[in-house]
């Protein structure tokens, strides 16, 4: 998984910036160029096995003045693989190459149900000084980020991520949100490729991932959003609800396409029936 993790951040480096580092993000803006930088970290020694980073990328800024970051996405599957040192020893190779340019590491977790993840190194002086070296990285755990809050920023990084996201949806419905959402922001071919990626970060068995496919084939063209092009007027949003029940599909997707909740749902059905009784 860990290469597909990085292509999907390498297609979509503006939204993954965003989800990495969203302070940062609110901070600075969108980068107006991006580059990916070599993975090789420097080797001192010949004999020695060489580091190779997750990727490094250089974003640059223009508010007034251009302003150069330097972004070391690490990604680990599980909490226990994040190692400090390997990512300490990247960063001082970074800062080797460029002085001066600011190095932000932060490390990407996409495990399901992360335990403690360490985030700092020391090396105290034994003399009871100032520490010899202390290292910081930055973490952005997946499980610890709200599904509906960045289902609501339409950012693909995050959409294929859904099922690792923060909230109290089953899988099921979790992966039918996904390509809900990235059926809205690219076209059906880059849906078709990033689709492992999405069941993979949920790590779903062979037969979940054929029940999810045979749900999205009962739909028509394209799936989901079909159902979702007349959104403007309220009895189209309670048609769409009513279609989307009816395929199984959970009312938390429901509410959150369309706005309907199931009392709205069953208010327009009962004034359905009190119209038709009333014209016999």
């Amino acid at each position: 998984m860990d290469q597909s993790i990085k292509d999907l951040l390498t297609r979509y480096p503006v939204d993954a910036w965003r989800f990495l580092l969203p302070d940062l993000a609110r901070k600075l803006g969108d980068p107006v160029s991006w580059e990916f930088l070599r993975s090789e970290a420097r080797k001192h020694d010949l004999k020695r096995k060489g580091y190779v980073m997750d990727l490094p990328i250089r974003y640059r800024f223009t508010k007034g003045r251009e302003l150069v970051v330097v972004v070391l996405v690490e990604h680990w599957a599980t909490s226990r693989s994040v190692n400090l040192h390997r990512t300490a020893h990247y960063v001082l190779d970074l800062m080797e190459r460029d002085p001066g340019c600011p190095v932000v590491p932060v490390a990407l977790v996409t495990d399901l149900k992360p335990g403690v993840i360490p985030e700092r190194l020391r090396l105290d002086d034994l003399g009871g000084g100032e520490p010899v070296l202390t290292f910081r990285h930055r973490t952005q755990v997946v499980a610890h980020e709200d599904l509906m809050t960045w289902r609501r920023r339409s950012n693909v990084v995050a959409a294929v991520l859904t099922m690792a996201l923060r909230g109290t949806m089953p899988l099921s419905d979790r992966a039918r949100l996904a390509f809900l959402e990235l059926e809205k922001l690219v076209d059906a071919e880059e849906v078709q490729r990033l689709s492992p990626l999405v069941f993979q970060v949920g790590k779903l068995d062979a037969e979940e991932q054929e029940r999810i496919q045979a749900m999205k084939s009962t739909l028509p063209e394209p799936h989901f959003f079909k159902l979702l092009k007349n959104e403007g007027k309220s009895e189209s949003k309670l048609d769409t609800a009513r279609k989307l029940q009816e395929h199984g599909v959970s009312w938390e997707i429901i509410t959150s396409s369309t706005g309907v909740k199931p009392a709205d749902l069953k208010k327009a059905t009962a004034a359905s029936s009190t119209r038709k009784l009333a014209k016999k």
